[in-house]
């Protein structure tokens, strides 16, 4: 597996989700402001005034009560218009995909993954198309048959308007989610064989942090560099003093797992390692490498038995190391891992490449200490509770926009904006720091007409200086942009769950839950903002 998951710093999000939010409505109330000023004159301050503490009161005065009957309103509106037909076409694609998706020959690890990526993204992709369009096309369909007028002539405030849709819609996605996701998971259970579902695993790992030594046994940045365009990994070359090093913290009693026969507590090390073979030799052999347990502080270096690394095997590369290492000529001495060769917590390992002209290829997430597994019912649960946060952030944006523009032109909106963040938010993220090969906007448009690559510098210094300036502009107006869109991303653990890892909390759940909340909760008051000051008369 390829990611490397890095926990959530809630209090850096806290603060700059504050900055921007902040931002957003300073400028929403300014532009308010000065509005009322330019249409009511001299009255328009003391208006604007008595309206923002209506919205307070309404927000401090809202009933629980009449949400929830909007909520139940809504859910039943969308059940007559036969939304859960979605289900009928969720049974037709999981009752041929068994055709496609099977194949006795192949490894059980590839046919899991397979299985689990096409059941998440299939349960994606179907939700979002209609919740979507349902969330569009509720308030301006309510205004359209002049239904919310009467609402609105009762003791219901905009905001429990809002809400009761939001909730509403969000109760008939979360029924029709929980319903694929059991059926899916029930139909991955009957569909794989008995071997294959010895492979549904849920790992938590523990990474630790890399450093490297090069052939001379110094310190380096990296290990070398075999052509591989694909900079994620570097090598060790074999035979060499050359070394990758990985500092795992917190190492306690935790962190070993019980011998099933005996009781004793144990290590296990898992590895993912590539190989870059310089010669051929004998491809029946894997390559050698050897784990070395380091404590400098004691001048303790235990090693343990080689090992061969199995490529392309997930799961495979797992050596067991009982608590108590006996090393050396003769086995006549012995180390505890954790009383003797971890320094207050802290364990140092050192990975070597044994075989000569051979490269063992590591990054830091291709070693880690594999805790006792969960479930992978919890695992594939999490996953739905990650698209289920999707669908919401969806819904609330959805709801949020048609408080303000048509359906059609609200479901085009909320299309781009889901598109944008679930695909090219990582690209939109680069283009706002200015990390584009080829400049900006005017400097590619530059370099297209003059047939300019993006590695061929301007030959002209002042005049790209200009385009430059230029150029900030547009990237000022991405940098806005990108902190309007949340980044959908976060919510697909499709990879955690496919390739048998449980989704962990804080570098998974927790980064997914704040984007949500994170959007939601501006958005909501937006939209009521929004729909508090619009002309209902307006078709």
């Amino acid at each position: 597996m390829t990611f490397n998951p890095i926990p959530f710093d809630v209090l850096a999000g806290l603060v700059n989700w504050a900055k921007v939010v902040g931002c957003v409505f300073a400028a929403v109330f300014v532009i308010a402001f000065l509005l009322q000023i330019a249409s009511r004159g001299a009255q328009g301050p003391a208006f604007f005034f008595r309206q923002l503490v209506a919205s307070v009161m309404d927000w401090l005065t809202m009933s629980p009560r009449r949400i929830w009957a909007l909520t139940l309103l809504t859910f039943r509106e969308a059940s007559r218009r036969k939304v859960f037909t979605i289900g009928v076409i969720f049974i037709v694609l999981i009752m041929f995909a068994g055709w496609f998706l099977g194949d006795s020959t192949e490894r059980p690890e590839m046919q899991v993954k397979r299985y689990v990526s096409f059941m998440l993204t299939t349960i994606g992709w179907l939700i979002l198309p209609v919740v979507v369009i349902l969330s569009c096309w509720g308030i301006p369909e309510d205004i359209k048959a002049r239904s919310l007028h009467t609402v609105v002539t009762k003791p219901v405030k905009r905001n429990e308007v809002v809400l009761g849709r939001i909730f509403g819609f969000n109760l008939i996605g979360t029924v029709a989610l929980l319903t694929m996701g059991v059926a899916g998971y029930a139909w991955m259970m009957r569909s794989l064989n008995e071997e294959t579902r010895g492979s549904l695993t849920a790992r938590v790992p523990v990474y630790g942090e890399i450093s490297w030594l090069n052939k001379q046994g110094n310190e380096a940045l990296q290990g070398d560099n075999v052509g591989d365009i694909w900079t994620f990994r570097s090598y060790i070359a074999g035979n060499t003093k050359a070394r990758a090093i990985w500092d795992f913290t917190g190492i306690d009693e935790d962190s070993f797992r019980k011998n099933p026969q005996t009781g004793e507590p144990e290590l296990h090390l898992e590895s993912t390692f590539n190989v870059f073979r310089s010669f051929k030799g004998d491809l029946e052999r894997g390559i050698l490498a050897r784990y070395t347990f380091v404590n400098d502080s004691r001048g303790l270096r235990v090693s343990v038995d080689p090992f061969e690394v199995q490529e392309f095997r997930a799961g495979a590369n797992v050596m067991t190391i009982p608590r108590k290492i006996t090393y050396g000529p003769d086995r006549s001495l012995s180390a505890d891992i954790l009383d003797d060769l971890a320094d207050d917590g802290n364990l140092r390992i050192e990975v070597e490449c044994l075989t000569t002209s051979q490269y063992l290829g590591a990054a830091q997430s291709d070693l880690f200490i594999r805790l006792p597994e969960q479930s992978f019912a919890s695992s594939f649960g999490k996953a739905i509770f990650g698209i289920w946060m999707m669908m919401t952030t969806a819904i609330v944006l959805s709801v949020c926009l048609s408080c303000v523009v048509k359906g059609p032109v609200a479901m085009l909106a909320a299309g781009c904006i889901i598109v944008i963040g679930k695909s090219f938010w990582g690209f939109l993220a680069k283009v706002a720091s200015g990390d584009v090969e080829g400049g900006g906007v005017i400097e590619g448009i530059i370099r297209i007409h003059r047939h300019i690559t993006p590695n061929v510098e301007f030959q002209e210094d002042s005049r790209r200086q200009l385009v430059e300036s230029i150029d900030k502009v547009p990237q000022l107006y991405v940098q806005v942009s990108r902190y309007l869109i949340p980044d959908l991303s976060q919510f697909n653990m499709t990879e955690y769950v496919a390739n048998g890892f449980d989704i962990p909390f804080s570098a998974g759940l927790l980064p997914a839950l704040a984007t949500m909340l994170g959007f939601c909760i501006p958005w909501i008051f937006l939209g009521y903002l929004a729909l508090k000051f619009r002309e209902l008369e307006s078709k």
